[in-house]
């Protein structure tokens, strides 16, 4: 089907009065031709995703449709209406949907004397079915809607068809399963558990019948308070330099380590984890060696 009259009539009425570009009014008459071919009193019953009817040339329904009638008057179905209230949603203001498309209209600002680019912003005017924002050529019948508007700017049909090709429409991919792996812990090799020349330094699980974990926290224990002995021995001790006339009063030292382990012990009292590492320095725990 070739463009009609209301078709070329329409492309210059939107250059001319609304001062739009070649590219920019071919855009609207190729959609408006596949949505219509500009019957002005078309409708489509129970169209809308509202069950309203689809009606005019842009095919509109639901509050769109209900605006061109209060916008128009009695004259809505007059075809230079029908053009002005296009132009009005796109970038009019006030009542009856003015500006309310006006996303469609900075793509076909930026479009400027691209026709394809222009189809494209005019089909996110219309929203057809199978159209999405990341996906605009995926709306029902975009071929049709860019070889009818490459014919009213002027493009040549080789020009057009190598403008489908290239905007043939996307296939969505579903998304890949993402396996989770950042937080794995990485088990330890044997090689890993080795230290140097090939040594394995792992600690058993027991030492002497006691957990090896509670025999390094004994130890910390033993370390803190043989800290804690010599810092009180040492307090004991006169500081050197001048001191006063008093006399120098020495006190006996005792050794920590006997003190350690000295004192009465209940028979069935269970020993620290720091005083069984004293008695197997001592030599066991049956109190062989040296203190």
């Amino acid at each position: 089907m070739a463009l009609n009259d209301n078709a070329y009539y329409s492309l210059e009425y939107l250059m001319n009065k609304h001062g739009l570009t070649r590219a920019q009014a071919a855009a609207m008459v190729g959609n408006f031709m596949q949505e219509s071919t500009f019957n002005t009193g078309a409708r489509n019953a129970g169209d809308g995703r509202d069950g309203s009817d689809s009606i005019g040339i842009g095919q509109w329904n639901g509050d769109r449709a209900r605006n061109l009638k209060a916008f128009g008057g009695d004259n809505y179905n007059q075809l230079d209406t029908q053009l002005d209230f296009a132009v009005h949603e796109l970038r009019g203001s006030g009542a009856n949907g003015g500006g309310s498309e006006a996303r469609a209209w900075k793509q076909l600002s930026a479009a400027g004397d691209d026709y394809v680019g222009a189809t494209k912003a005019m089909i996110s005017y219309e929203r057809p079915q199978g159209w999405s924002p990341d996906n605009p050529t995926g709306g029902h019948g975009w071929d049709n809607r860019l070889k009818w508007a490459g014919a009213a700017y002027g493009a040549s049909p080789e020009m057009t068809a190598q403008a489908q090709a290239s905007s043939a429409p996307v296939a969505v991919q579903p998304e890949a399963p993402t396996v989770e792996t950042a937080s794995a812990e990485t088990p330890e090799s044997e090689d890993e558990k080795k230290g140097i020349f090939g040594l394995d330094l792992s600690l058993p699980e027991k030492v002497g019948g006691m957990e090896t974990s509670k025999l390094l926290k004994g130890g910390k224990e033993f370390s803190e308070l043989m800290t804690k002995k010599t810092e009180d021995v040492n307090k004991s001790i006169p500081q050197g330099g001048l001191l006063a006339s008093r006399p120098l009063e020495l006190k006996q030292m005792v050794s920590p380590r006997a003190t350690l382990l000295g004192g009465a012990r209940k028979p069935d009292e269970e020993l620290k984890p720091w005083e069984l590492q004293m008695a197997m320095l001592r030599g066991g725990l049956r109190g062989r060696g040296r203190v």
